[in-house]
């Protein structure tokens, strides 16, 4: 990332923001059990970040004139990141497949800039946790398909789950709200034909979860539970 000057902001004449630079390793690995119809793999990381950006408040002064919420990119310290995932695969029966999925991630602050533009970040201080990493991300599906009694249909069941703990607010107003999501679909199809029954976000949550915390403006909210139905038909050569 290329260095940009911040002159004119007030208290950082003369400063650059740097690119910031990420060290990271990993070690991973696959296994297969039950002749195979078990997969599970899983990977350790650990990453070194140096001199990571974020946005911080300053005072602009244009023209005499002072501006006392300005938010720009800064280097603002260096922080660490140790986490582990995993991922599990498990053919239940001929019909029916279920996976998990997760991952568990530490990251500290090591060694934060003394300096007044990040005195508006009161998270970001050594042995604090990143801003916008969440220690737990978990998910789920589960799968059944088989042929729909002798109808000469092929039935099509699906149902995923994620879920995702409370990560630091990048502003400064706290933890953000915990996230979830569960989306449902039926499907049957015979030859060209298909027809799709789907729920998407059905437990209907709505709570602000990125940027901003559950209270605060701003941030981003999953569209509301929405069902539908859909019927599709594709000529078997474009199949």
């Amino acid at each position: 990332m290329q260095n940009v000057a911040l002159s004119g902001v007030a208290g950082l004449d003369g400063v650059f923001a740097r690119g910031d630079e990420v060290w990271s390793y990993e070690l991973g690995s696959k296994w297969r059990f039950l002749d195979g119809r078990l997969i599970a793999q899983g990977a350790v990381y650990f990453s070194q970040w140096q001199e990571m950006q974020q946005q911080v408040g300053v005072a602009f002064e244009v023209d005499g004139e002072e501006f006392e919420n300005g938010s720009i990119a800064f280097n603002v310290g260096d922080a660490n990141v140790l986490g582990v995932e995993w991922e599990l695969r498990y053919l239940l029966t001929d019909h029916v497949v279920l996976g998990f999925n997760g991952a568990y991630t530490d990251s500290e602050w090591t060694d934060v800039v003394d300096h007044p533009a990040i005195t508006h970040k009161p998270q970001i201080q050594n042995g604090n946790r990143v801003a916008l990493v969440p220690e737990w991300t978990l998910g789920g599906m589960a799968t059944y398909r088989a042929p729909l009694m002798d109808t000469g249909w092929d039935l099509s069941l699906i149902a995923s789950a994620a879920w995702r703990s409370e990560p630091i607010d990048e502003q400064g107003r706290g933890p953000q709200a915990a996230f979830h999501r569960l989306n449902l679909r039926a499907t049957v199809e015979r030859g060209p034909w298909s027809v799709q029954l789907f729920v998407q976000n059905a437990t209907d949550f709505d709570k602000r979860f990125n940027p901003g915390s559950e209270t605060a403006a701003g941030g981003q909210i999953l569209d509301p539970r929405t069902t539908g139905l859909t019927l599709r038909y594709v000529p078997q050569q474009q199949r």
